[in-house]
């Protein structure tokens, strides 16, 4: 699932932000300006969570069950900005993303994995939240956090 998520963001960004970098986790090497994360949030002091799942039996006999998880991802400006205009045109940068990678999840919300892959599979995105925290040089990196929600039947 983790890994088509993947190819569904970088589909979404491909035409508009084609140099934008989509990386599983948190960034290890390399040193992007723009990028996008799923399973990471961009705190690199939090928790690291990758996933928050539920599941529950579907119906009686137990031949079915309900899964529903939510995917931390962000969209992380690495390069930072230290003055306003800089801060301005990230978040533009940013927000333009996230809207191209919930416009790509809303068009297909199997991502491609609907039947016979997975009886059933919807996603949305959801829980949007901004942030901007301190560099060390006395700038700031631009984040826009967000969760990929799935509910399948397994």
């Amino acid at each position: 699932m983790i890994p088509r998520l993947r190819d569904a963001f970088v589909n979404a960004l491909g035409g508009p932000f084609p140099d934008t970098n989509v990386f599983l986790g948190p960034i290890v090497s390399g040193d992007p300006d723009d990028a996008v994360f799923i399973g990471y949030d961009g705190d690199q002091f939090g928790e690291m969570e990758v996933a928050v799942h539920t599941q529950q039996w579907g119906a009686l006999g137990n031949k079915a069950r309900d899964e529903e998880f939510d995917v931390r991802c962000c969209i992380l400006n690495v390069a930072g900005a230290v003055d306003a205009d800089e801060v301005e045109a990230a978040f533009t940068r940013l927000y333009a993303m996230y809207q191209a990678i919930a416009a790509e999840i809303h068009r297909d919300p199997s991502i491609g994995l609907g039947p016979p892959v997975a009886p059933v599979m919807v996603c949305a995105v959801r829980n949007f939240a901004s942030y901007m925290p301190l560099t060390e040089n006395g700038g700031v990196e631009p984040r826009i956090s967000f969760s990929v929600h799935v509910r399948t039947r397994v």
